[in-house]
């Protein structure tokens, strides 16, 4: 499951528009939005999109994207 507050976090620090990004993934905002509230689930391109369009870093990624808690 994601960890929304810290994926949001990472999105206020880049300065980046939630629209820029899904438009970056190639998903609707709408279809961004689910994903973000766990709703639904981020694909492994799209989360190797996200980690180059927040300069995220492994242990970043591993945090948000991959943590059991």
């Amino acid at each position: 499951m994601v960890k929304t507050e810290e994926l949001r976090s990472k999105i206020s620090e880049s300065g980046l528009k939630k629209g820029y990004i899904a438009e970056q993934l190639g998903i609707t905002y709408a279809g961004y939005a689910l994903k973000e509230k766990g709703q639904n689930e981020f694909t492994a391109s799209e989360i190797q999109a996200l980690r180059k369009i927040l300069s995220l870093s492994d242990r970043d990624v591993k945090r948000i994207f991959l943590s059991q808690e």
